[in-house]
Formats: structure tokens, C-alpha cells, sequence
């Protein structure tokens, strides 16, 4: 006899609905290199989650930001404005650069810009994922059957 133990899980089609049009809108920013829309689209995805997940989120990208050495060892990221303003100043500070051509600036704080949006975009994500925002009802199914050889 083999003892099984299931999880069966229903959920909010509403709200997986305008999580997934949300995200579909954000990487169609992303992919149309409209950085200005990619950050303001990141800043309602942060608004609309759960608090658990905002701060679970906001310490990640505190961690990750403290590793690149962008955020000193003490300070904190408060609110996502906190992040993206950070990002903002990567592509200043890459803009101060003498001896690169304005050109190959713009591109290197497109690359970066991106590139770290991407990172709180997945942040985000993930964090969604992981609290199971999505489930309305769960339900623990336990059962015995019989198991190989045996019946």
C-alpha cells in the first residue's frame, strides 16, 4: 500500500487574468526599448501586488543592488521609486564618462538600464509566484493505493 498526499488548488481566474495582461504589457514596453514606459509599468506591477510581496521584493533588490556595490552597506531600498531612481543614476553616472562617444554612452545605458530593470522585473515576478497570490482555495487530498506488484 503507497499513502499519496495531493495538493488540489483552484484559482482566481480574474486575478491570474490581469497579472498575466499586466505582464504582457510590461515585456511589450520592454521589447519596444521604451524604458520611460518599462519603468512606470514596473511601478504599477508594484503597486498592484500584495504587501508580503512588495517587501520580500524590496529586499531582494536591496541585496542585489548592495551586491553590485550601487546601494551602500546600510542603506535600504524603501519603495520602488528607491530602485528605479538607482537605475537612473547608473545611466548618469554613465554619462559623465570622457572619452566615449555620446553614441556608444546611450547605448551602454540602454544595455545596463534594461538590464537591471529585467533583474527587478523578475524580482517581482518571482516573489508573485512564489507567495501563491493566485490560489483561492486549497485542498489536501490523502489516499492510499495499492502500489507496483501489488493488487
Amino acid at each position: 500500500m503507497v499513502r499519496e498526499a495531493r495538493y488540489i488548488r483552484e484559482v482566481s481566474p480574474f486575478l491570474q487574468g490581469f497579472y498575466v495582461e499586466l505582464l504582457r504589457g510590461i515585456y511589450g514596453r520592454r521589447d519596444a526599448g521604451d524604458i520611460e514606459g518599462y519603468k512606470r509599468s514596473l511601478q504599477f506591477l508594484f503597486i498592484s501586488c500584495p504587501m508580503q510581496v512588495k517587501l520580500k521584493a524590496l529586499n531582494k533588490i536591496s541585496d542585489f543592488f548592495r551586491r553590485l556595490g550601487i546601494l551602500g552597506k546600510n542603506d535600504k531600498i524603501e519603495d520602488i521609486d528607491d530602485a528605479l531612481s538607482l537605475v537612473d543614476r547608473v545611466c548618469s553616472e554613465t554619462m559623465k564618462q570622457y572619452g566615449v562617444p555620446l553614441r556608444e554612452k546611450r547605448k551602454i545605458c540602454m544595455e545596463e538600464g534594461t538590464a537591471l530593470l529585467d533583474i527587478i522585473y523578475e524580482i517581482l515576478v518571482s516573489e508573485l509566484h512564489e507567495n501563491e497570490i493566485f490560489i483561492i482555495h486549497k485542498q489536501l487530498l490523502v489516499g492510499v493505493h495499492a502500489g507496483e506488484g501489488e493488487a
